[in-house]
């Protein structure tokens, strides 16, 4: 027997759960969202001797990973394509649907995120007095 091998549990549903994608016409005011991924474009006349398969009309399509980790937002307002966010610390944010793919957000992780971040925001007063 390995020594990790004791300390792990059997994977059931109780223990984690998967964020679900969501397509924009599903998207609703107080829905909680993280978003996934982010499809930037760009000219193809950026890519250099590619004249042979794009087009220079066409642009080129990246996706990219969102940089915000799984930061739970919630939705405040819906004029499709746009979308507007706020996450726990009343920040605000503008999403355009057809360039960023979203995900709902289990209850029980969204209420794990908000616990954590009330914890890390008083400890940062208590620093500062």
């Amino acid at each position: 027997m390995l020594s990790n091998e004791k300390n792990t549990t059997p994977l059931n549903n109780e223990n984690f759960a998967v964020a679900a994608r969501v397509a924009p016409e599903d998207l609703r005011c107080g829905l909680v969202v993280a978003v996934l991924n982010q499809v930037y474009e760009f000219p193809s006349f950026f890519w250099c001797l590619d004249s042979q398969t794009n087009s220079p009309s066409d642009p080129v399509r990246i996706r990219w990973r969102s940089r915000d980790r799984g930061r739970p937002w919630t939705v405040e307002a819906i004029c499709l394509p746009f979308v507007l966010l706020r996450d726990f610390n009343g920040r605000v944010r503008r999403e355009d649907t057809r360039s960023t793919e979203f995900v709902r957000l289990d209850e029980k992780f969204v209420q794990a995120v908000h616990r954590v971040s009330k914890k890390k925001k008083s400890r940062k007063k208590g620093k500062a007095r």
